[in-house]
């Protein structure tokens, strides 16, 4: 059986970490690769083809709304959960609209980012 290949964007080093962490428990589960802006987010994940890109929306360079848009744009398949501080409804509708799959808080609990990247994986559409 495939591994689920993951992606993470965040311009924080100790938040791609933990992310890592966390994601990284599960066997069946890997992070193919990082990035700590937008731009970079993009380039990398056009060259890996995971299946998950797990994104900040507070990105320099090219924020996660934006990165999210190209993502979707020029790596078909690939499903993007972003991952923000931001509950504001509008945040999350300009997510959606740019072709989010998913939006979780940064406050949420281990369990349901677990929760999050396994309902993008299969197709599913996951709100905090």
């Amino acid at each position: 059986m495939a591994k689920l290949r993951l992606f993470l964007g965040d311009d924080h080093t100790l938040v791609r970490q933990g992310l890592r962490k966390i994601l990284e428990e599960r066997q069946d589960w890997e992070v193919v690769g990082e990035a700590d802006d937008g731009r970079s987010a993009v380039r990398k994940v056009a060259a890996l083809h995971p299946d998950v890109a797990v994104l900040d929306i507070g990105m320099p360079l090219l924020n996660g709304i934006d990165a999210t848009r190209q993502i979707v744009r020029k790596s078909a398949g690939v499903k993007v959960l972003i991952l923000s501080m931001y509950s504001d409804e509008q945040y999350v509708r300009n997510a959606l609209d740019a072709g989010a799959r998913g939006y979780i808080l940064k406050n949420a609990i281990e369990n349901d980012l677990v929760r999050a990247v396994k309902a993008v994986a299969s197709g599913e559409q996951y709100l905090s």
